[in-house]
């Protein structure tokens, strides 16, 4: 069964100017408005300032989280490393990079946790397939300790499917694709065609819209993502891997986030 998240910071954000920021004040609080909204899980945000106050920066705090998440009767599935935005993983002299990500298989291992999602854009973008290829190779041993410890490594980023498909194919890794229907969109991607070219890979969908030609993440409704062709060619392939919603919050971030996954839970009832 498909489960419905949505990323940390998105119903109590730390700021209102900037997405992808660690509510510091109001993350545990968040978890639990989140249950009454109907979300399934939050994902959890490593974020590019590695917030002194957020308990994934410490193995020690890791039980903050796992007591919050069994008060509020949550589920844990999933951790954007955003981080890695703006720390490169494409060398190997990036030492603290290389650090971090062993950290978080850490933490994912004791929160039993089965996705780390690494975004590859702004410094550390993938601006080719050789990059992609290149990262698989270097992070082989991090994939493959991952995957035996039942955590997946999800690739996101804007290469075209037909690329990534080589790629995957070429080196039979076991990390997996994080798929962001907004991005695609703002790519130019058809989705369908690409959702369908990807299937075997993907493990985790990022939810958002944005308009086409590179534009802003806006409120569902107001871009230019067919929700209803991408849910119906995700039924169509069996994709049986969770959503969630990294979506604009607007002026009423809980409003909107209410809003956002009552819509997404009608499309999919109607299919």
């Amino acid at each position: 069964m498909n489960k419905i998240g949505i990323m940390q910071g998105r119903i109590y954000p730390a700021r209102v100017d900037k997405l992808q920021v660690f509510p510091s004040n109001h993350w545990k609080n968040e978890f639990y408005e989140a249950k009454k909204l109907g979300f399934d899980y939050i994902e959890l945000l490593y974020d590019v300032g590695v917030d002194k106050f957020n308990p994934l920066g410490s193995s020690k705090n890791l039980n903050k989280i796992l007591e919050t998440v069994n008060s509020s009767q949550l589920e844990l599935h999933s951790i954007c490393a955003d981080y890695f935005t703006m720390h490169n993983l494409l060398s190997t002299s990036d030492k603290e990079s290389w650090k971090k990500l062993a950290h978080l298989i850490d933490c994912a291992q004791k929160l039993s946790i089965s996705e780390i999602i690494i975004p590859f854009f702004d410094r550390n973008i993938l601006n080719k397939t050789m990059d992609l290829e290149k990262f698989l190779y270097l992070a082989n041993d991090e994939i493959e300790k991952a995957y035996n410890n039942g955590i997946c490594l999800c690739i996101e980023t804007t290469l075209k499917a037909n690329n990534l498909l080589s790629i995957f194919k070429k080196t039979c890794t076991k990390a997996k694709i994080c798929y962001d229907l907004g991005n695609a969109v703002a790519m130019g991607y058809k989705t369908d065609k690409e959702i369908e070219l990807i299937c075997d890979y993907i493990d985790l969908i990022h939810i958002k819209d944005r308009k086409k030609n590179g534009g802003a993440n806006v409120l569902i409704g107001e871009g230019d993502v067919d929700f209803t062709l991408a849910f119906s060619t995700l039924k169509k392939i069996g994709y049986k891997g969770n959503f969630t919603l990294e979506t604009a919050i607007g002026n009423n971030p809980r409003e909107n986030a209410k809003k956002h996954i009552d819509k997404i839970k009608k499309l999919m009832d109607s299919l």
